[in-house]
């Protein structure tokens, strides 16, 4: 009956990563010692570890009512509502922590996290500076961060000076490998040999492979390490590159393969060819290639039709976590887009399950049309192909909307203003024929459909199928 015992435990088996077996315990020391605010406090941590946000959320907000003037719940409090996309509402709590306690960088670092998502980046790098002011050491999350910030704001050269700190902050999810090979600088590459490796998703690869043109004018001869479901779009968009199966051992992330000068991830080319919107607007676009025979195909298949309109459209990602959910939409929700019967609808949305499809079916009957022989997540070469077909794509915040903005097929994207995205500007530099749709921290997602349907009934009332019909040399 010692909760000093069950606390001391609880902290013990967090630390070793068993967070749940650590809640458990973490409750009975509140049992057992329920005037201790710390024991909630332990209890909040081991419960965000083990991504248990809406417990915790309910489980502070009783918290805060025993201890009202308690900083480091209101902090956890934050960091939870951040965790469940709903800053807006964290925020006052992320304030009222980093005043309360002005030398803790960790609660500067949240308050400015949280300013970021807000798109209030001024006060976000206020919030950052400060934490580097308290902290007893570098701080590799605030450089992280303040490159987000830099990026947020245009300024593309600082943004991308500090963007190698992902590979050193301590929560970064991002891969870094490692080489026996040198990293390149941004020295001259005549004659010379280097690697390409994608250290983020399939998204991140796509939008950083439209560079790859400009290094390949700089003489080097390039190699790259993908995965099998980009391998091949890859290849057909640069022919002159070598294309490799990803290989490094699982242990120590060395790199297997050491035939060449130099190493670079797909992310940091832009630090070196992406330094100013200019560089943007001058940049080859698109830079990658579908196989136009193959999207003539799928033409045929929706009927053959080359007057009438048709648009692809995609509503979630297959990460269903609480803070990228709220920015998805289900079937029923983007079901009043496909109310226009003049139009050609066209599932683009990977991994989709046969009951959303068969809503949409029985929504639209005869002009709803799911290729069951493309596989839209595994072979991005072939998903290339037929959002190629379409003369719009409307896709949520995920792979569907880079391949469509990489590819040159005009595409309306909605879903939080990321900074790596839109780079300080009210369109996406890296896709200059997609418009971004926000949607608000303050605002469900399914606010945006409104917006959707009335953008396309104007745009359905100029349609032309010219660009299309001459994108796929017909």
């Amino acid at each position: 009956e010692h909760p000093d015992a069950y606390r001391n435990y609880g902290i013990l088996l967090r630390d070793n990563g068993d967070h749940d077996k650590a809640a458990v315990l973490l409750f009975k020391c509140i049992q057992l010692d329920p005037d201790n605010p710390e024991n909630y406090i332990q209890r909040a941590r081991a419960r965000h570890e083990a991504n248990q946000f809406k417990e915790n959320e309910a489980e502070l907000n009783k918290a805060l009512d025993l201890f009202p003037e308690n900083g480091d719940l209101h902090h956890e409090l934050a960091r939870t509502l951040f965790k469940l996309s709903r800053t807006f509402e964290g925020l006052p709590h992320a304030e009222f922590a980093a005043k309360q306690d002005p030398d803790n960088y960790h609660k500067h670092v949240t308050l400015g996290v949280h300013h970021n998502a807000m798109g209030v980046l001024d006060k976000a790098a206020a919030s950052y500076k400060k934490a580097q002011a308290v902290a007893p050491g570098a701080l590799p999350v605030v450089d992280w961060n303040l490159s987000l910030v830099h990026l947020g704001m245009g300024e593309l050269g600082r943004g991308w000076d500090l963007h190698r700190a992902r590979f050193l902050d301590t929560n970064t999810t991002t891969l870094c490998r490692e080489f026996e090979k040198p990293e390149w600088d941004g020295e001259p590459l005549t004659g010379k040999s280097i690697l390409l490796w994608p250290d983020q998703g399939l998204g991140d690869a796509l939008r950083s492979g439209t560079i790859i043109p400009d290094l390949l004018e700089s003489g080097a001869s390039v190699l790259i390490e993908l995965p099998p479901k980009i391998r091949e779009a890859f290849a057909f968009s640069f022919p002159e590159i070598e294309i490799r199966p990803t290989a490094f051992d699982s242990a120590t992330i060395m790199a297997q393969t050491h035939d060449y000068d130099f190493h670079c991830s797909l992310t940091d080319l832009a630090k070196f060819y992406r330094r100013s919107h200019a560089d943007f607007e001058k940049a080859k676009f698109p830079a990658f290639s579908f196989d136009a025979k193959t999207a003539r195909e799928f033409l045929h298949r929706l009927n053959g039709d080359k007057e009438k309109p048709i648009v692809g459209i995609s509503w979630r990602s297959k990460n269903l976590a609480e803070y990228r959910a709220r920015y998805y939409l289900s079937v029923p929700e983007i079901s009043p887009i496909l109310e226009f019967d003049d139009v050609i609808y066209v599932n683009l949305q990977y991994l989709s399950i046969e009951r959303e499809r068969e809503y949409l079916a029985q929504k639209r009957k005869f002009n709803f049309h799911h290729f069951d022989d493309v596989d839209l997540f595994d072979d991005i070469h072939a998903a290339a192909a037929l959002t190629a077909c379409c003369d719009l794509v409307i896709s949520a915040n995920t792979s569907v909307a880079d391949i469509a903005g990489s590819y040159g097929i005009p595409c309306w994207r909605f879903g939080p203003p990321e900074a790596i995205i839109m780079l300080g500007k009210d369109y996406i530099p890296w896709s200059p024929l997609t418009t971004h749709f926000p949607v608000a921290e303050e605002e469900p997602a399914i606010a945006v459909v409104p917006r959707l349907k009335e953008a396309l009934k104007t745009w359905l009332e100029t349609f032309s199928p010219e660009e299309r019909n001459e994108r796929l040399g017909l």
